[in-house]
């Protein structure tokens, strides 16, 4: 009689991010991203509203980064020697007033706040840098696309020259 050899057991392939992804419900996903963000991320307005997330873990970055529909991922950068490198996504703009406002519920006392005055800033400056200004009438000319102060461009750059301001 011969020698039977033993099969080993096959390893199962780990599933794919886009299977993981599929895996969870929507839901579940924006309160894994609140979490994250919670700890690891930061709201922020400087010229438009934005959402970035920094941290030294590529993969939880890409994750982050595919659930906020942006794939894509800035580093690495090493600020130390001796420091691991650190790797950002962020979403800017409309897109991230949109993640705000779906992640509002699951964020603590702190960072609801500060999405609140992000958003209260947001709707008080239409027309400015974002869409929502677009579709409303201007004083000046009724048919043109509002830009800033109730007005369409041209006549809000000749009010800052007659002013003496930059146009």
């Amino acid at each position: 009689m011969g020698y039977t050899r033993k099969r080993r057991p096959r390893l199962v392939k780990p599933p794919s991010d886009a299977a993981l992804r599929a895996e969870f419900s929507d839901e579940i996903a924006v309160a894994w991203l609140a979490g994250l963000i919670e700890g690891e991320g930061c709201f922020s307005y400087g010229v438009s509203p934005g959402i970035r997330v920094g941290m030294t873990d590529r993969d939880v970055v890409d994750r982050v980064s595919a659930i906020l529909g942006r794939n894509h991922v800035r580093g690495p950068y090493r600020y130390r020697a001796n420091k691991k490198p650190v790797f950002y996504t962020e979403v800017w703009g409309a897109d991230a007033i949109a993640w705000m406002r779906r992640l509002l519920p699951h964020m603590g006392e702190r960072r609801s706040k500060k999405i609140g005055t992000i958003l209260e800033r947001w709707v008080a400056a239409p027309g400015k840098h974002h869409a929502l200004g677009t579709g409303r009438a201007t004083e000046c000319h009724p048919e043109e696309t509002h830009y800033a102060d109730g007005k369409c461009r041209s006549c809000y750059r000749k009010k800052r020259w007659a002013c003496g301001l930059p146009r």
